[in-house]
């Protein structure tokens, strides 16, 4: 009866190991979906700074400062979502 209980003991063990990685394999996958979202704002933004800036060269600073509120947001989210996502592989 010993062999029995071990076995299941072991079975249920591996199950709930196995459920685990699958959560951090999801997790891990839904950060990475959102890091490509953010990274694709992220060149939106980049795209519509160069493209303001050429079209407006003589520009004042002030006019320019939500694009670069825009870029310096976006790296601050994919700076976050990268080190989640460290953290989740590590868990």
């Amino acid at each position: 009866m010993d062999f029995f209980d071990e076995l299941g003991e072991r079975i249920a063990s591996t199950s709930r190991f196995a459920g685990e990685k699958a959560r951090v394999v999801a997790d891990v996958a839904k950060l990475n979906a959102q890091l490509g979202k953010e990274e694709y704002r992220l060149r939106k933004a980049y795209y519509a700074l160069g493209k303001f800036y050429y079209e407006n060269a003589d520009a004042e600073a002030d006019v320019i400062e939500p694009y670069i509120a825009a870029i310096t947001d976006s790296k601050d989210i994919i700076a976050s979502l990268k080190q989640q996502i460290e953290e989740a592989k590590n868990k």
